[in-house]
C-alpha cells in the first residue's frame, strides 16, 4: 500500500513554494530626496578606531555634522559643506563642479571623509581624490566594489583599505524621525591614500551600536 508521502503532489505551482516569487522584480522603496541618509557617529567613530588621519579633514556632504563632529573631537581641523541646507556647514556647495559662488576655490585639505549620496558615488570619489593632498574615505555599500563598471578603483586608484562592520549600520533617512536601528544593507568604509601602494588591507571595524 503507499505510505502517506505517495499522496503528496510535489508539482506545486512555484509562487506556492516561496513567500515571494523571485522571477518578478520587486517594487523599489521610495528614496529619501538627494540621497539624504544618515550614518550614526559609532560608525565613524569606527572609521577612527582602525584608520589614522593627519592634519585637515573635509566633508563635502556633512548633512547634519555627524563626520565633522567626530573628527572635530579627536582634535582634527574640520571643514563642513554641503549642496543642500541642512543645518550645519553652508549649504550650495556643489562638490562636483565646484563653481557655488563664481570662481571660488576649494578647500585645499589633507583629507576628504563622507557620506556620499548613493546616486553620484563615483563621480565624488573621482573629485575627491582630484582635491585631497592624503586620503580619502567613503562610507559605502559593501557591494559598491563590485561590477566591471568600478575596475578602475582597483587598477586605477590608490585604494588602501576596506573596513567593513561587524555590526550592520542603520542609516533612516535624514528628514524622517524613524529611529537608528537595525541595519537591512551591508556598509562599508573605503579609504585611498595616495601614498600607498599594494594591495588594499582588510580590517573589520568591532566597534558596535552603543
Amino acid at each position: 500500500m503507499m505510505g502517506a508521502v505517495g499522496t503528496i503532489d510535489f508539482r506545486r505551482p512555484r509562487s506556492a513554494l516561496a513567500t515571494a516569487d523571485s522571477s518578478r522584480r520587486a517594487a523599489g522603496r521610495e528614496r529619501a530626496a538627494a540621497d539624504f541618509y544618515c550614518e550614526p557617529r559609532w560608525a565613524v567613530e569606527g572609521l577612527l578606531d582602525v584608520q589614522r588621519f593627519a592634519g585637515s579633514v573635509w566633508d563635502p556632504a556633512c548633512g547634519r555634522g555627524t563626520i565633522p563632529e567626530a573628527f572635530k573631537s579627536r582634535g582634527h581641523l574640520t571643514i563642513a559643506s554641503d549642496l543642500h541646507e541642512r543645518g550645519y556647514g553652508p549649504g550650495g556647495r556643489d562638490f562636483l563642479a565646484w563653481q557655488p559662488f563664481g570662481n571660488e576655490a576649494p578647500p585645499v585639505v589633507d583629507n576628504i571623509v563622507s557620506n556620499p549620496p548613493f546616486a553620484i558615488a563615483e563621480p565624488f570619489l573621482r573629485q575627491a581624490l582630484r582635491l585631497a593632498r592624503h586620503k580619502v574615505a567613503l562610507l559605502l555599500r559593501l557591494s559598491w566594489a563590485e561590477g566591471q563598471g568600478r575596475r578602475w578603483i582597483w587598477d586605477e586608484s590608490p585604494i588602501a583599505a576596506i573596513h567593513p562592520f561587524a555590526a550592520r549600520v542603520s542609516m533612516p533617512p535624514g528628514d524622517s524621525h524613524v529611529a537608528a536601528k537595525g541595519g537591512a544593507v551591508a556598509f562599508a568604509w573605503f579609504v585611498w591614500s595616495h601614498d600607498w601602494q599594494g594591495p588594499p588591507i582588510v580590517r573589520r571595524i568591532e566597534r558596535r551600536p552603543s
